[in-house]
């Protein structure tokens, strides 16, 4: 290789080794050589600056549109803007945080009553003497050290100071007893209860306020129904009337929530309050659909407690219903001292009650969601879900900008809508099926009764065919007799 090649590859290596300032050097230093002196004044550059059109040729080229897009870094920001959140609207001062007496207002006009002393609504005879039921059920306590006043006492005082969390683990456990770990520890038979902790309910929409995230809430396992029940609850299950809510349970019927000391037991009452309330809705848009729902006016449907480390509430929610409009309210079942108690002959009064709530109430909860399920034609008549019976008070609170309904991805709802076409046309065949039977039979019927026809016409035509060949055999003996008769005056001549 000749000394001039080597030169010349070794000024382009050097070239393509240049970087950083060294580059922007050289850049630089070109376009000082281009640009006249007196041209707009340039700004430095520096290693990892913007790069300008101007830092190398002095103007914008003549014609061509100035974009600022084309200079500056790509956005982020996605294309559309996301529905705002009501923890937003808090924070914006648009709304008032969740759960205080501020709120509370808010819940009354959206239909949720609080007050226990209001004269507007009451429950049913029937519902009342329930309530006294529960309340003087009568159980022995379980097994064990839980029940034992002077361990309560030593509880309660470990957990004056502590959070929620500590304040559930050890003291919710034993105010309201676990349904399931009563059926496992064969204290109680208590199946078909499904339970949930610190669960949000994300598959259905909202009264007021955020979504609820109870501390414990017990309903109905799916092990209750049939799979033709099953079916229904899954076909009509929508965001407005839902069905199904976290960890595979039907139609809560008892909610608990909780409070440390340094927070009011009044935001767990409010909290209590909002979710007995959608629970109360879902039971009465399932009587909707089957144009039932008057029969749950005034009726208790769910029970709520909520308690700290002081106090305890036990109440019972049930809703008024006005054609379209629901309004929901709450009846006192119970308020007591906990320390009180475990003085008192009567220890762990509630502990007591929500046993009587697993045995007394909730099989009256299951029969009355498969009373309205076999009331149930055929699943072509769940897509009268969100129909003119949705509850203003739902609407009402949806459309206000700061209570906006939760929204489904679109393959959810996609996959919803398939089920229930496909209910639909199940539906749409079992009826032709039945039609095609009752024609069949309709036609078996026809044939039989032209076959009596045919019979009954044959023996007609057997008896005629009988008398005919009867009245021949007479005339044959009365044609033989004149003959017999002829022949013997021919005899009788001929002797002669």
């Amino acid at each position: 290789m000749s000394a001039s090649r080597k030169r010349e590859r070794q000024e382009r290596d050097d070239e393509d080794s240049d970087s950083g300032p060294k580059k922007t050097l050289k850049l630089r230093r070109a376009h000082d050589a281009v640009t006249p002196p007196d041209s707009s004044t340039t700004i430095p550059l520096s290693y990892g600056s913007p790069v300008q059109w101007e830092d190398y040729f002095g103007h914008w080229p003549f014609g061509m549109p100035m974009d600022d897009s084309l200079t500056k870094k790509r956005s982020r920001t996605p294309s559309h803007t996301p529905s705002r959140s009501y923890s937003q609207s808090v924070r914006d001062g648009e709304a008032p945080a969740a759960w205080t007496l501020k709120h509370e207002e808010r819940m009354q006009q959206a239909g949720l009553f609080m007050i226990d002393y209001q004269r507007r609504a009451s429950i049913t005879d029937g519902c009342q003497k329930l309530c006294d039921e529960l309340c003087a059920k009568d159980y022995s306590d379980p097994p064990g050290p839980s029940l034992q006043p002077q361990r309560l006492a030593k509880m309660l005082e470990r957990v004056r100071f502590r959070n929620e969390a500590r304040v559930v683990r050890d003291l919710t456990s034993v105010l309201v007893p676990s349904a399931e770990l009563l059926d496992i520890d064969g204290v109680s038979p208590l199946r078909n209860i499904c339970e949930a902790l610190n669960a949000e309910w994300t598959q259905c929409d909202t009264l007021c306020g955020p979504r609820p995230k109870p501390d414990f809430v017990a309903g109905v396992s799916g092990s209750a129904f049939t799979n033709e029940e099953t079916a229904k609850l899954q076909l009509s299950h929508t965001s407005a009337s839902p069905n199904l809510f976290p960890e595979n349970m039907y139609f809560p019927f008892l909610i608990c929530e909780v409070k440390a000391n340094d927070r009011p037991l009044g935001a767990a009452e409010r909290h209590a309050m909002h979710s007995a309330s959608l629970a109360v809705r879902a039971l009465v848009q399932l009587y909707r659909k089957v144009s039932a729902a008057e029969e749950l006016d005034g009726k208790v449907l769910v029970f709520s407690i909520a308690h700290d480390v002081s106090i305890i509430k036990i109440y019972g929610h049930f809703a008024r219903i006005d054609g379209d409009t629901l309004t929901f309210f709450r009846h006192r079942l119970y308020i007591g001292d906990i320390a009180t108690d475990l003085r008192s002959e009567s220890s762990c009064r509630a502990h007591k009650i929500t046993r009587a709530i697993y045995d007394v109430f909730f099989p009256q909860h299951v029969a009355r969601v498969k009373s309205a399920l076999s009331r149930m034609r055929g699943s072509y008549q769940l897509d009268l879900v969100d129909g003119p019976h949705e509850s203003t008070i739902s609407r009402s609170s949806q459309d206000d900008g700061r209570f906006k309904k939760p929204s489904f991805p679109s393959t959810t709802m996609l996959q919803q809508e398939n089920e229930r076409l496909h209910g639909q046309i199940l539906e749409m065949f079992r009826i032709q099926q039945a039609d095609d039977m009752h024609q069949r039979e309709d036609r078996a019927k026809e044939r039989e009764e032209e076959h009596a026809e045919w019979r009954e016409e044959q023996a007609k035509r057997l008896a005629m065919m009988e008398q005919q060949f009867a009245e021949r055999n007479e005339q044959m003996e009365q044609q033989l007799a004149t003959q017999r008769e002829l022949i013997a005056l021919l005899r009788e001549s001929k002797t002669k």
